[in-house]
């Protein structure tokens, strides 16, 4: 049994066109976890997956940090993509696929 994660960078609701997916995906029996945009870091599971909500401010909120918290996320999101060691790995904009 593989490990599929799937990367987005919104808060992953109301997402059709990443849901069909992990439905499909789901079919190939293989543990589905979403790495999703969150106020903190967390994780629960959801419809038969585990989402792993990761902040994209790890810094603080102060608008002067924006782009450093932008740079820094790059970052943090990708080390902790690649510490969860997925066999699959999916994204639908340069974005999310940048953090892997």
């Amino acid at each position: 049994m593989g490990l599929f994660l799937k990367i987005v960078t919104s808060d992953f609701k109301n997402e059709s066109r990443d849901l069909r997916e992990l439905s499909v995906v789901n079919a190939f029996n293989v543990k589905i976890m979403v790495m999703a945009k969150g106020e903190y870091n967390s994780i629960y599971d959801s419809n038969g997956y585990t989402i792993h909500r990761r902040t994209t401010r790890p810094l603080t909120n102060v608008d002067l940090l924006v782009r450093i918290n932008r740079v820094v996320s790059v970052f943090t999101w990708a080390l902790y993509a690649r510490s969860i060691r997925p066999d699959y790995i999916s994204g639908h904009d340069l974005v999310a696929l940048n953090h892997c």
